[in-house]
């Protein structure tokens, strides 16, 4: 919806290529009156789109030794239930951190979210390596999108349900793109303006077929 508003006048306009009929209200009124039909709008559009198809979500997260170099695995795959019908972890065959014991405890609390498979990987193949393993973890998911979760990566609980109704408003949209803020060490230590990457690409639509790449050295 594009809402746009002109003297006292309160158009309400859709594009033609959505195969939706334009339509405008021809009648004057005060802003209060104008606020609160865009507010109930909203949420009506809210609530028909949940109502809609369901569309499911599957995360992939790729991992070694994730527990000696002290990531947030666990709370990354908990944080991701908030908004995910499906958790796909790779662990690599090289993890020797006790991960596969922690992985294997959680795939218990959650037996039927969480699937876990092992990858044989070159440890000297680099960024290539690093791809390949995505890859896989991509090639597992089995909904209609999935979104990309590094082992040292979280998502916020206030962003889960929009998550789930992103691909709902945008359904043309193939992927999106998020904001990335980074933290050293503690979740109160934020790094502003570092030279990490300040966006990436997580949601993407199941494509059969898409495959991760390197872009410089950003194997994302």
């Amino acid at each position: 919806y594009i809402y746009h508003f002109q003297g006292t006048t309160l158009k309400n306009r859709k594009q033609k290529n959505n195969n939706v009929s334009l339509f405008e209200s021809k009648w004057s009124m005060s802003t209060e009156e104008a606020w609160n039909l865009i507010h109930n709008e909203v949420k009506r559009s809210i609530s028909e789109w949940k109502k809609s198809k369901e569309l499911t979500i599957s995360t992939y997260i790729s991992s070694i030794n994730p527990i000696f170099w002290q990531t947030t695995l666990e709370q990354t795959i908990r944080q991701s239930l908030l908004f995910s019908d499906e958790i796909i972890v790779v662990n690599s065959e090289h993890s020797t951190d006790g991960s596969f014991k922690l992985l294997s405890s959680l795939k218990n609390e959650y037996p039927d979210k969480i699937k876990l498979y092992t990858f044989k990987e070159d440890l000297n193949g680099g960024w290539n390596t690093v791809t390949q393993k995505k890859s896989f973890a991509l090639s597992k998911c089995s909904n209609d999108w999935c979104i990309l979760q590094d082992d040292d990566e979280m998502i916020h609980e206030r962003f889960a349900e929009y998550i789930k109704i992103l691909p709902k408003i945008y359904p043309n949209t193939i992927v999106f793109r998020f904001n990335v803020l980074h933290f050293y060490r503690s979740t109160s230590r934020y790094i502003e303006g570092s030279n990490w990457y300040s966006k990436k690409n997580y949601l993407i639509k199941n494509n059969k077929g898409t495959k991760h790449g390197i872009v410089g050295t950003d194997p994302d």
